[in-house]
C-alpha cells in the first residue's frame, strides 16, 4: 500500500507522525510507535534503510511531513532476505519515500523558545535527516523547562518478530524506584515540570550491496518535579486505615545507550551483530508529610548492562541454519535512605545485583512442498549475585541475603510449519529442562537445587478468507518458574513505608491461552478493520499478601494454589471518507481479571474490569482549514466479595479534545485547542475541568514565529482516584500553570 502524503495531509500537520496516525488502519502512540491492524509493525525504513532500528520514534516524531513524498505499508513483511520466499513474514513494515529535493541533502528544524509561566522558559531544539544511496544519518537535540517529555522520543518500541527470530528471556530486575504513585489521565505536557536535555547521532554506512554499519548513540538529562497529595483507605477485619501523604519529589536521570551494529542482509545468508552498552545514573528525592510526621528519602540508583546479539541465517535451497547468540552483563549498586523526623535512627536499604546472561540457539530448517520441518536447540544460562541489607527500627530480623545462583535451561523445539496461498498452520512444542542451583551465603545453608521438565506446546493457524479478510487463531500452554529471588525470605525496604517479605517459594505457574483474531482491510474503499479475543486462564502456586504494621504496608506471598482467568477484547475500525474529506476511527476495548488476594489475613475473590472507547475524526474543511475531535473514555469496574457483603465500584475517567487549524493566506497559521476532562471520584461526585490553548504563527520563507498559550483558564491541580475492591486512593496532582511561549523556527 502506497498513501501519498499530499493526499491525507492537512492543516496542522507538522510532523510525519501527525499524518500516518491518520491513514486508516494506522495507529501511533504519543512515543511514535506504530500498529498496523492492530499488530506492532516488525521494521521501521526511510529511503529503504533501518536507521534507528527500535528507537524509530526518533523519525516518527520529527521528519517534517513536508520532506515526504509517499508513506509505504509493506504487508507481510519479511526483513531477512535469505528466507523470504520459503517463510514471508506476517506483520507489516512502514517505508518513508522521501521527497527528491529532501535528498542527498539535511533537511530538518531549529526552534528556539523562550516563555514565562510562574518561572522563566525555555525551548531549543535541532533536528537534521541526512539520506544519500550509501549513508543515513539523524543527529537530534531537544531541550526545554517548558513541559516537552523529550525523553518520550528515545523510547525503545516492541517490534513484532517472526516464526525464525529467537526472543532471550533476558530483562533487566526493576528493584528499586524512586517514583510511587502512578500519572493523572492527562497529557504530559499538563503536569510535567522538567529541565530536560536529549542528544540522538546516528548513522548508517552501506559497506556492499548487501551490507551495512549502524551507529547509535543516545543520551538523555532529565530533571523533574512533582507535587503530589494523597489519602488512602485499607480495609482491615477490624475498621480502615487512612494515611495522608503529601510528597514533593525532585527525580534527575541521566542516561547513555550507545550500540554498534554490523549487518548484512543477502539472497544467500543473513548476518547481524549488535554489540551495545547502556548506563543509567539516576536519583531521587522526596520530602513526604505522612499523617503529620516528616519524612525524607534518597535513592541512588546507578544501572550498566553490556550485551552483544549475533543472528547468522545460511539457506541451500529449502534448508535453512540458524544460529543465534545472545550475551548480557548486568550490574545494580542501589541505595534508599530514609529519615524520619520522629525516629532517631536512620533507615536504609542497599541492594546490589550483578549477573551473566547468554542464550545461545541453532536450528535447522528442511523445505517439503508447502510444508517445513524445523528443529531447534537452545542453551540458556545465568549467573547473579545478590546482596541485600536492611536498616531498619522496626523490622530487624531476617534483613540481609548474600544469595548467588546458577540457572541452566536446556530447550529442545520441534515446529510444523505449512504454507500455501492462503493456510498457515506452526504448531511445537517446547521441551524445556530447567536446573536452578540457589547458594545463601548468609545463612551458610546447603545448596538449594533445582530441576524441571515441561512441554509447552502451541499452535497457531492462519487463513486467508479472501484477498480481503484475514482470520487467526491461537493456543498456547506455558508451564514457568521463577528465578532466586523468590527463594528469598528476608525483609526488603522499597520505599519509605513500602516493603516486602517474599516466603522464600519458587514461582510455578500454568497458563493457558486461547486467541482468535480477524483483520478486514479494503484499500480502494479505504475501510480497515480488526478484533481479537484472548482468554487467559492462569494457576499458580502462590497467593499475593498483603498487611500491615503501623503505617508500614508489607506485600509478600503465601504458598497456596490459586487461580486467576484474564480476558481481553479489543477492536479497531477506521476509514477514510474522501468525498468529504474525512478521517474517522474508533478503537474499543473490554479488559477482565478474575482472581484473589489476602490483605490482613483475610483472603477476598476480586473480579476487576474495564472498558475504553476512542472515537476520533479529523475533517479537511478546506485547504487552509481542518478540525479534529478526539474521546478517551474508561471506565473501570471492580467487584470484591468481603466476609459480610460484596463491595462494587464503578468509575468513569473522560478526555475530550476538539482541536481547529486555519490558514490565512500563505503566511498566517491559527490553532486552537479546548479540552474537557471528567472525572469520577466518587459515587455522585465527579472532577470536570476545561483546558485550553490557542497559538499563532506568522511564516515567512523557511522562518516561521509562532506565540502561543497553554492552559489559559489557569487549572492548579487535578484530583482523581482509583479503587481495587478493597482499598481507595483519592491524588492530587499539582499541574503546570497558564504559560506563553515564543517560538522562532527555520525549516530547511
Amino acid at each position: 500500500l502506497v498513501y501519498s502524503v499530499e493526499a491525507f495531509k492537512s492543516v496542522g500537520d507538522k510532523t510525519i507522525g501527525d499524518l500516518i496516525k491518520k491513514l486508516p488502519g494506522m495507529e501511533v502512540s504519543e512515543s511514535g510507535a506504530i500498529k498496523y491492524q492492530g499488530e506492532a509493525i516488525n521494521k521501521f525504513y526511510i529511503e529503504g534503510l533501518d536507521l534507528l532500528e527500535n528507537r524509530y520514534g526518533i523519525a516518527t516524531n520529527n521528519v517534517t511531513v513536508d520532506a515526504v513524498q509517499n508513506v509505504e505499508v509493506i504487508e507481510r513483511h519479511q526483513p531477512m532476505m535469505v528466507v523470504s520466499d520459503v517463510m514471508p513474514g506476517t506483520n507489516a513494515a512502514i517505508n518513508l519515500r522521501l521527497k527528491e529535493g529532501s535528498k542527498n541533502r539535511p533537511t530538518g528544524t531549529v526552534k528556539l523558545g523562550a516563555g514565562y509561566s510562574d518561572e522563566m522558559l525555555w525551548l531549543m531544539e535541532a533536528f537534521a535527516l541526512t539520506t544519500g544511496r550509501n549513508k543515513q544519518s539523524i543527529v537530534m537535540y531537544k531541550g526545554n523547562n517548558s513541559g516537552r517529555d523529550v525523553g518520550a522520543d528515545l523510547t525503545g518500541h516492541r517490534l513484532s518478530i517472526n516464526d525464525l527470530q529467537e526472543a532471550s528471556n533476558f530483562s533487566a530486575k526493576r528493584l528499586l524506584s524512586g517514583r510511587a504513585f502512578s500519572y493523572p489521565p492527562l497529557e504530559k505536557s499538563r503536569f510535567l515540570f522538567n529541565e530536560s536535555h536529549v542528544v540522538s547521532i546516528n548513522n548508517l554506512w552501506k559497506t556492499s550491496k548487501y551490507g551495512q554499519l549502524r551507529v547509535n548513540v543516545q543520551y538523555l538529562h532529565d530533571a523533574q518535579k512533582e507535587s503530589i497529595a494523597r489519602n488512602s483507605e485499607y480495609l482491615l477485619k477490624d475498621g480502615v486505615l487512612n494515611v495522608k501523604e503529601t510528597s514533593n519529589l525532585s527525580l534527575r536521570t541521566n542516561m547513555i545507550d550507545a550500540a554498534i551494529t554490523y549487518n548484512v542482509n543477502s539472497p544467500n545468508y543473513f548476518l547481524k551483530n549488535a554489540l551495545t552498552w547502556n548506563g543509567s545514573w539516576d536519583k531521587t528525592t522526596s520530602s513526604v508529610a505522612i499523617n503529620e510526621m516528616g519524612v525524607s528519602q534518597h535513592f541512588d540508583l546507578p544501572a550498566q548492562v553490556i550485551k552483544n546479539d549475533l543472528n547468522f541465517v545460511k539457506k541451500w535451497g529449502k534448508r535453512v541454519w540458524d544460529i543465534t547468540s545472545f550475551v548480557v552483563y548486568s550490574s545494580q549498586p542501589q541505595l534508599l535512605t530514609v529519615n524520619v523526623d520522629t525516629i532517631a535512627t536512620n533507615q536504609s536499604q542497599q541492594v546490589e545485583l550483578s549477573g551473566f546472561y547468554t542464550r545461545n540457539s541453532t536450528y535447522y530448517s528442511y523445505g517439503m512442498g508447502n510444508s517445513n520441518f524445523i528443529v531447534k536447540g537452545a542453551v540458556e544460562a545465568s549467573i547473579d549475585n545478590y546482596r541485600t541489607d536492611l536498616m531498619h527500627p522496626v523490622f530487624i530480623d531476617s534483613t540481609r541475603s548474600d544469595i548467588s545462583s546458577d540457572y541452566v535451561l536446556l530447550e529442545l523445539i520441534p515446529t510444523y510449519m505449512y504454507r500455501n496461498g492462503k493456510l498457515i498452520i506452526n504448531a511445537d512444542v517446547s521441551l524445556m529442562n530447567h536446573y536452578l542451583n540457589v547458594s545463601d551465603r548468609e545463612k551458610n545453608a546447603s545448596d538449594d537445587k533445582r530441576h524441571f521438565f515441561f512441554a509447552n506446546p502451541s499452535l497457531r493457524v492462519s487463513y486467508h478468507l479472501s484477498r480481503l479478510l484475514h482470520l487467526r487463531a491461537g493456543y498456547r500452554y506455558t508451564h514457568t518458574i521463577g528465578d532466586f529471588m523468590d527463594l528469598t525470605d528476608v525483609y526488603y525496604m522499597s520505599a519509605y513505608r513500602s516493603f516486602s517479605k517474599r516466603a522464600g517459594v519458587l514461582s510455578e505457574n500454568e497458563r493457558q491461552s486461547f486467541n482468535v483474531g480477524l483483520r478486514y482491510r479494503n484499500p480502494l474503499t479505504t475501510f480497515f478493520f480488526n478484533s481479537s479475543f484472548v482468554y487467559s486462564p492462569t494457576v499458580k502456586n502462590r497467593l499475593t499478601t498483603q498487611r500491615f504494621v503501623g503505617n508500614e504496608l508489607v506485600s509478600g506471598s503465601k504458598e497456596v494454589s490459586t487461580q486467576s482467568d484474564m480476558l481481553l477484547w479489543t477492536g479497531h475500525a477506521a476509514k477514510n471518507f474522501s468525498g468529504i474529506r474525512t478521517n474517522a476511527s474508533l478503537n474499543v476495548s473490554y479488559n477482565s481479571m478474575k482472581g484473589e488476594r489476602q490483605q490482613q489475613g483475610v483472603l477476598y475473590p476480586f473480579v476487576a474490569s474495564g472498558w475504553s472507547f476512542m472515537p476520533k475524526v479529523t475533517v479537511k474543511l478546506s485547504d487552509a482549514s481542518s478540525l479534529s475531535y478526539q474521546t478517551i473514555a474508561n471506565n473501570r469496574r471492580n467487584k470484591i466479595t468481603r466476609p459480610t457483603n460484596t463491595f462494587s465500584s464503578s468509575m468513569w475517567q473522560v478526555t475530550q479534545q476538539l482541536s481547529a487549524y486555519y490558514h490565512l493566506g500563505d503566511n498566517w497559521r491559527f490553532n486552537a485547542r479546548l479540552e474537557h476532562s471528567y472525572n469520577e471520584v466518587a459515587d455522585d461526585n465527579a472532577v470536570k475541568m476545561f483546558f485550553a490553548d490557542v497559538g499563532v504563527t506568522y511564516k515567512h520563507g523557511q522562518m516561521e514565529y509562532n506565540l502561543s498559550g497553554h492552559n489559559l483558564f489557569n487549572q492548579r491541580s487535578y484530583s482523581y482516584s482509583s479503587y481495587n475492591g478493597l482499598d481507595r486512593f483519592d491524588y492530587e496532582y499539582k499541574l503546570r500553570p497558564r504559560m506563553v511561549m515564543v517560538n522562532v523556527s527555520f525549516k530547511y
